[in-house]
């Protein structure tokens, strides 16, 4: 908006010198040219202005330019650590949450690739450590909050549920 009255502006006081240079006398031909020159550089002006004037961005556009958001973890894996964090913490959530993921992937790789029942050949093919913590018959914790399986002792059971 005040581009275009400064645009105004502009042409109309070219107009008026146009008028003076005719009052005092100016040749004609010489003082339209000039006016019709100073009008032209005021639409060039104009046109190169509407040009660099910011417009709005398409959405292909604002899609590329948006950054990038990092990948979402699998609802899986986010529920699977927070019972290993839970399991390490506490004996309860050990027996209540995590040991129930533990079983069912000792079973599926025991199954898979022995063609045997985990609670079947359990210890007769994993450690006694391993079957402590997977047996069908274990008891639950008497002490809810007592410390639950170290951090090492799971990574050797996964190591040998790995190994299966």
């Amino acid at each position: 908006m005040r581009r275009l009255a400064a645009t105004t502006a502009f042409a109309v006081l070219a107009t008026a010198g146009l008028g003076v240079a005719l009052a005092a006398g100016a040749p004609h031909e010489l003082a339209v040219r000039v006016w019709l020159l100073a009008l032209g550089g005021l639409g060039l002006a104009a046109g190169v202005l509407s040009l660099r004037r910011p417009r709005r961005r398409s959405t292909l556009e604002q899609g590329l330019r948006r950054a990038p958001r990092a990948p979402e973890r699998p609802l899986q894996l986010v529920r699977l650590e927070r019972e290993v964090v839970l399991g390490c913490g506490s004996a309860f959530d050990l027996h209540h949450r995590l040991r129930h993921s533990l079983r069912e992937v000792a079973a599926q790789r025991l199954a898979d690739r022995h063609g045997v029942d985990l609670d079947c050949a359990g210890p007769d093919v994993l450690t006694a450590d391993t079957w402590a913590v997977l047996r069908p018959d274990r008891e639950p914790p008497r002490d809810r909050h007592a410390q639950g399986i170290p951090l090492r002792r799971l990574g050797r059971l996964l190591d040998e549920l790995e190994a299966l």
